[in-house]
């Protein structure tokens, strides 16, 4: 990329499009930066001979301790031409300890090393003690002169069945002296031997790293609200009270920049809520290094009868079908250290990790006996750690498309209802004389590939307001789904609940009636009841589908009703696509009960509707004069919308206060006439400052 010598590297992609008499061009500036550090291994010992075992001598431990240091064939990597140390210790009551130090041919000033690591495994053969251990595994540098002892790693060692029967073990990070390297002892203690047992391990592959190559493939340092967006509801208990935000707790202290902050209210029967951000591009992290974020506890957080907020767990959805894959899981709770900041690093990654779609927090608690004031956790700088050799994701791409005026329906997590609902006006149908119709006419809806994308009306008997999961919480439903299909078609069907509160079970069975078919969801569809139980629906192409409504569930439904409109993803797939409903209609015979023209109102008329989204967001009304959509694939961490009149060198760019929003893989911008910085035109920027 050229640097033009104000510090800012740039390149550009230019889009035109004309529509009407009016002309944008978007100009996109974009670059990437990231930090990068050297690296190597220094082997201490891969054990490929009996000469690399000699240098192992007993240096301390209980008198008269038989022991024994030989050479293995057996290789945790199973290499022909290899093996490892084995070590035989017989312990009893009176036999508790047997130390072995090797000295290094040269000091070792390990204070630029990122870790210590080794293989260890019991043999199958070996005598273990009352709790099923072979020993209690201790490993120490001794630095100095003095060959001052400085314990690294300590922990029982059992048999185990993956691997080979091998553990592997990572030391990092490396603390107290460790500049001046001058021997390691392996401290082998325990004191849990009723009678006598050898003890017998393996030890390979000794050796110490300095940091890897890596650079830092970026989910989100979550800098603004446009940041935590994408971040929505997913799946948990019926109810249960959650909302994702932006805080401005900093886990670096940066003013500049915030967290993700999750509020959860967990209690009987409530345990699990799920958020979940899609990524574009995907993501191959299979040769990746770790997964790393940071996790607070509010000091104002509830907290279960164990101290712990959840038990919080991060999974990769992996594929098409979003195959969840489970990195992380522990209890988080308050800390006093580092403000109250927890870092947490994943590695290696486990699973297959080679087409991540999207990545889930799932936190979960099952311990809270009442509903006692939510949780609050945040998280803050989520990102991968890859090879040097890896390639970043590329910045932002643009696009720009015409604007349709109308009820824009773009659902961000895939069972989301996302609507509008009617303040329970008189607009229902039983104990009519004449045929009462709900009708909705759709301006655009997404291609055969984004199948399965629904547009729903929900008449709702409740007199208690809108409801956004109003087809699974109200016992009594009517639900006109209207949905296409992977063939190009749509088709349209007639639900029913009656007495099935918080689930939606007969909608999808008994209450499940038939419905009819069209080749295309443009145009208006009509569902009409006639003498109360008689029920039509009507496709845009005029075909029609009768059934018959059972009279006790009809009665369900006298009074006023709350009518909800709205969309649906219903699949990953299809989260951010969108659906333009152009118009709505109730008509009671010939007496138009509403008729709202999306397509030609200026605003929406709050008087009839108020929001029922899980997302508000997600339901954006287009009014005429809506010009264009303009949209840029994520990530954009770093990139700042700018704006100006003309491209002279002269002219001056200033960044943007249009809102980006973020929908699924893009963050799109609705551009009205009066956005337009100049008569008819704009141009626009995104622009990402290189490194200092």
């Amino acid at each position: 990329m050229a640097n033009d010598g104000d510090g800012v590297h740039d390149s550009m992609n230019a889009i035109r499009c004309r529509t009407g008499l009016a002309s944008v061009l978007c100009v996109f500036l974009l670059t990437f930066t990231s930090a990068q550090s050297r690296a190597d291994d220094v082997v201490i010992n891969q054990f490929n001979g009996a000469g690399e075992v000699s240098a192992w001598h007993f240096d301390y431990g209980s008198a008269n301790v038989v022991t024994s240091v030989a050479f293995s064939t057996k290789d945790a990597k199973s290499s022909a031409t290899s093996g490892s140390m084995a070590i035989q210790v017989t312990y009893g009551p009176s036999f508790q300890q047997a130390a072995f130090t090797a000295n290094l041919p040269t000091p070792v000033d390990a204070t630029t090393f990122s870790s210590l690591e080794f293989d260890v495994k019991v043999d199958d053969a070996s005598g273990l003690d009352k709790f099923g251990n072979a020993l209690y595994f201790q490993l120490a540098l001794r630095n100095g002169s003095a060959f001052s002892y400085n314990k690294v790693f300590q922990d029982n060692v059992a048999v185990v069945s993956t691997n080979g029967g091998w553990r592997h073990v990572v030391v990092s990070p490396l603390t107290g002296g460790v500049d001046d390297i001058r021997a390691i002892t392996l401290d082998l203690y325990d004191g849990n031997y009723a009678s006598n047992g050898t003890a017998k391990i393996y030890v390979d592959n000794l050796k110490f790293t300095k940091p890897t190559p890596t650079v830092d493939v970026l989910v989100s340092k979550f800098d603004n609200s446009t940041e935590t967006d994408p971040w929505q509801f997913d799946y948990g208990s019926p109810n249960i009270v959650n909302l994702t935000q932006f805080s401005t707790d900093d886990a670096d202290g940066d003013p500049n920049s915030g967290s993700l902050e999750i509020q959860a209210g967990y209690g009987p029967g409530s345990p699990q809520a799920a958020f979940t951000a899609t990524l574009n591009p995907t993501v191959d992290a299979s040769t990746y290094l770790s997964l790393e974020f940071d996790v607070k506890v509010d000091p104002a957080s509830a907290l279960d009868p164990s101290g712990n907020a959840a038990y919080f767990q991060l999974a990769l959805r992996v594929g098409t079908g979003f195959s969840y894959n489970k990195q992380f899981a522990d209890n988080v709770a308050i800390v006093s250290t580092n403000n109250g900041w927890r870092h947490v690093v994943v590695s290696p990654l486990v699973g297959s990790v080679d087409d991540i779609h999207g990545i889930t927090l799932d936190p979960y608690d099952g311990n809270y006996t009442a509903f006692n004031g939510p949780t609050i956790m945040r998280i803050d700088n989520l990102k991968f750690t890859a090879p040097l050799t890896v390639t970043p994701p590329p910045p932002p791409t643009a696009s720009l498309r015409p604007a349709l005026p109308g009820l824009n329906l773009i659902p961000q997590g895939a069972l989301n209802r996302e609507s509008i609902a009617t303040h329970g006006d008189n607009l229902g149908w039983v104990g009519s004389a004449k045929p009462v119709s709900y009708a909705v006419t759709i301006g655009a809806y997404p291609d055969a590939a984004h199948n399965g994308f629904q547009t729903h009306i929900f008449l709702d008997p409740s007199d208690s307001g809108p409801d956004t999961y109003a087809d699974y919480n109200r016992p009594n439903i009517i639900f006109l789904d209207i949905q296409n299909q992977a063939d190009g078609t749509t088709f349209a069907a007639f639900r029913y609940k009656t007495n099935e509160p918080q689930h939606n079970t007969f909608l999808y069975s008994t209450g499940s009636l038939g419905g009819v078919s069209c080749p295309t969801a443009l145009g208006t569809w009509t569902m009409t009841f006639d003498h109360d139980t008689n029920v039509t629906l009507t496709a845009p192409n005029g075909t029609t589908f009768s059934t018959n409504l059972p009279p006790a569930a009809a009665a369900l439904f006298s009074g006023p009703i709350n009518a909800s409109l709205g969309g649906q993803a219903n699949n990953n797939a299809t989260v951010g696509e969108t659906a333009v409903v152009t118009r709505f209609q109730i008509a009671n015979g010939e007496t138009v009960l509403a008729d709202d023209h999306f397509s030609s109102d200026t605003e929406l008329d709050t008087s009839f509707w108020q929001p029922a989204a899980v997302d508000p967001a997600s339901v954006v009304f287009a009014s005429p004069d809506s010009r264009y959509w303009l949209a840029w694939t994520l990530p954009d961490t770093g990139f700042h919308l700018q704006s100006t009149t003309g491209l002279s060198n002269t002219d001056m760019w200033t960044d943007s206060a249009l809102p980006g929003v973020t929908y699924a893989t893009t963050k799109r911008v609705l551009l009205h006439t009066a956005d337009l910085p100049d008569t008819g035109k704009g141009f626009f920027r995104l622009l990402q400052p290189a490194a200092p």
